[in-house]
Protein backbone atom coordinates (compact mmCIF):
# COMPACT_ATOMS: atom_id res chain seq x y z
CA UNK A 1 0.00 0.00 0.00
CA UNK A 2 1.25 3.22 -0.96
CA UNK A 3 0.74 6.36 1.23
CA UNK A 4 0.98 9.69 0.43
CA UNK A 5 1.93 12.81 2.58
CA UNK A 6 -0.96 15.21 3.79
CA UNK A 7 -1.44 18.27 1.32
CA UNK A 8 -1.74 20.45 4.89
CA UNK A 9 2.18 18.96 5.98
CA UNK A 10 4.46 21.49 5.97
CA UNK A 11 6.91 20.91 2.82
CA UNK A 12 5.04 18.43 1.41
CA UNK A 13 5.18 17.95 -2.49
CA UNK A 14 1.76 17.94 -2.69
CA UNK A 15 1.17 21.02 -0.33
CA UNK A 16 -0.23 23.87 -2.56
CA UNK A 17 1.06 26.25 -0.21
CA UNK A 18 4.87 24.79 0.56
CA UNK A 19 6.41 27.52 -1.58
CA UNK A 20 4.76 30.15 0.53
CA UNK A 21 8.39 31.64 1.24
CA UNK A 22 8.89 32.76 -2.54
CA UNK A 23 9.34 37.06 -2.80
CA UNK A 24 5.60 38.47 -2.66
CA UNK A 25 3.89 39.40 -5.89
CA UNK A 26 4.26 43.21 -6.62
CA UNK A 27 1.10 45.55 -5.48
CA UNK A 28 1.95 47.68 -9.03
CA UNK A 29 0.50 44.24 -10.47
CA UNK A 30 -2.94 44.77 -9.25
CA UNK A 31 -4.57 48.00 -11.10
CA UNK A 32 -7.71 49.53 -9.08
CA UNK A 33 -10.69 48.28 -9.98
CA UNK A 34 -13.87 48.74 -8.79
CA UNK A 35 -15.45 46.13 -6.03
CA UNK A 36 -18.50 44.61 -7.04
CA UNK A 37 -21.37 43.31 -4.21
CA UNK A 38 -23.01 39.52 -4.81
CA UNK A 39 -26.07 38.12 -3.05
CA UNK A 40 -25.16 37.82 0.92
CA UNK A 41 -22.01 40.87 0.29
CA UNK A 42 -22.05 43.22 2.71
CA UNK A 43 -20.96 46.20 1.10
CA UNK A 44 -21.49 49.50 2.27
CA UNK A 45 -20.36 51.29 -0.65
CA UNK A 46 -17.17 50.66 -3.45
CA UNK A 47 -13.78 50.96 -2.28
CA UNK A 48 -11.12 50.67 -4.71
CA UNK A 49 -8.48 49.53 -2.57
CA UNK A 50 -4.97 51.76 -2.69
CA UNK A 51 -1.04 50.60 -2.87
CA UNK A 52 -0.92 50.56 0.84
CA UNK A 53 -4.08 48.90 1.50
CA UNK A 54 -2.54 46.10 -0.86
CA UNK A 55 0.49 46.25 1.01
CA UNK A 56 -1.00 45.71 4.44
CA UNK A 57 -2.89 43.12 3.56
CA UNK A 58 -0.35 41.36 1.27
CA UNK A 59 -0.37 37.71 3.32
CA UNK A 60 -4.07 37.77 2.86
CA UNK A 61 -3.64 38.73 -1.08
CA UNK A 62 -1.07 36.18 -1.68
CA UNK A 63 -3.41 33.35 0.35
CA UNK A 64 -6.67 33.88 -1.92
CA UNK A 65 -4.19 34.01 -5.13
CA UNK A 66 -2.68 30.86 -4.41
CA UNK A 67 -6.41 29.30 -3.38
CA UNK A 68 -7.35 30.79 -6.58
CA UNK A 69 -4.03 29.76 -8.85
CA UNK A 70 -5.88 26.05 -7.69
CA UNK A 71 -8.92 26.96 -9.73
CA UNK A 72 -10.73 27.71 -5.80
CA UNK A 73 -12.02 31.34 -6.77
CA UNK A 74 -14.02 31.52 -3.15
CA UNK A 75 -12.66 29.43 -0.84
CA UNK A 76 -13.84 29.14 2.85
CA UNK A 77 -12.65 31.67 5.01
CA UNK A 78 -11.80 29.39 7.93
CA UNK A 79 -9.63 27.57 5.47
CA UNK A 80 -7.92 31.31 4.61
CA UNK A 81 -7.95 32.54 8.13
CA UNK A 82 -6.25 29.01 8.93
CA UNK A 83 -3.49 29.59 6.35
CA UNK A 84 -2.86 33.05 7.76
CA UNK A 85 -1.97 32.15 11.23
CA UNK A 86 0.07 29.56 9.86
CA UNK A 87 2.10 31.96 7.43
CA UNK A 88 1.81 34.90 9.94
CA UNK A 89 0.93 34.12 13.80
CA UNK A 90 0.73 38.12 14.27
CA UNK A 91 -1.34 38.73 10.66
CA UNK A 92 -4.75 40.27 13.20
CA UNK A 93 -2.53 42.12 15.34
CA UNK A 94 -0.37 43.92 12.55
CA UNK A 95 -3.47 44.88 11.56
CA UNK A 96 -5.41 46.34 14.86
CA UNK A 97 -7.86 43.50 15.15
CA UNK A 98 -8.18 40.28 16.92
CA UNK A 99 -9.90 38.31 15.28
CA UNK A 100 -10.12 36.96 11.56
CA UNK A 101 -13.66 37.87 11.20
CA UNK A 102 -12.30 41.55 11.93
CA UNK A 103 -9.63 41.46 9.79
CA UNK A 104 -11.52 39.84 6.96
CA UNK A 105 -14.05 42.67 7.19
CA UNK A 106 -11.49 45.16 7.64
CA UNK A 107 -10.23 44.05 4.67
CA UNK A 108 -13.29 44.37 3.10
CA UNK A 109 -13.83 47.99 3.62
CA UNK A 110 -10.89 48.47 2.00
CA UNK A 111 -11.33 47.07 -1.50
CA UNK A 112 -9.26 44.11 -0.73
CA UNK A 113 -11.67 41.02 -0.32
CA UNK A 114 -15.75 40.33 -0.74
CA UNK A 115 -16.97 38.16 2.09
CA UNK A 116 -20.10 35.92 0.72
CA UNK A 117 -22.32 34.76 2.79
CA UNK A 118 -23.55 30.83 3.36
CA UNK A 119 -24.50 28.76 6.33
CA UNK A 120 -22.28 28.98 9.38
CA UNK A 121 -18.84 27.71 8.60
CA UNK A 122 -19.60 27.86 4.64
CA UNK A 123 -19.55 31.50 4.48
CA UNK A 124 -16.60 32.01 1.35
CA UNK A 125 -14.26 34.84 0.60
CA UNK A 126 -12.63 36.11 -2.65
CA UNK A 127 -10.03 38.79 -3.62
CA UNK A 128 -12.49 41.88 -4.37
CA UNK A 129 -10.27 43.27 -7.51
CA UNK A 130 -8.52 41.91 -10.26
Amino acid sequence: MTTFPALNTPGSILSPFRNFNAPPPSALAFPPVSVTTTPGGNHSSHHVPTLEDKVAFQTLIRVLERFRAMGTLMPLRSAVGSELRQLDPKVYEKAGVKTFKEYSALAERKGIVELIGGSPGKEKITLGFK
